[in-house]
């Protein structure tokens, strides 16, 4: 069963940044920080905490389902400009069952989008299989 989200729409997706929310990002960068090496963020959205991560000189890949929010996100790492994109990857995937071939030493899920996950499967599934097992999962 997969439940609807809002951002399918272009219109409602670009209301995502309407009312900004920082108070996370110095926990995710100091995370970052820590772990070293490649981040996952999974639900990225309209990379609010991507950019800032891409930003800070961390090597992000970010994975979502929406078009119209992976094009926000595309927007701003393009302002943010080309060494910052450089570092970032955005990937449209289902969080259940998109895959990867690579590992990472941090993955991250922020805000609610473990809610969308709404199987016990579905909320265990992605964390073994990109993470080694010196890796970190933070989920907020």
């Amino acid at each position: 069963m997969f439940v609807d989200q809002p951002w399918d729409d272009a219109d409602i997706a670009s209301l995502y940044d309407a009312f900004p929310f920082t108070d996370d990002l110095d926990f995710y960068a100091g995370l970052a920080g820590t772990q070293g090496g490649r981040v996952l963020e999974l639900g990225c959205g309209s990379g609010r905490i991507l950019v800032p991560l891409a930003r800070a000189g961390h090597r992000v890949v970010g994975v979502d389902t929406s078009p119209h929010m992976l094009a926000l996100a595309c927007e701003k790492l393009a302002t943010a400009g080309p060494e910052v994109a450089a570092r970032a990857r955005l990937v449209q995937g289902d969080l259940r069952y998109f895959e990867l071939s690579e590992l990472f030493d941090l993955a991250i899920m922020a805000v609610k989008t473990f809610a969308y996950l709404i199987t016990r499967h579905d909320q265990q599934r992605p964390w073994p299989r990109l993470l080694p097992i010196s890796g970190l999962g933070a989920c907020s």
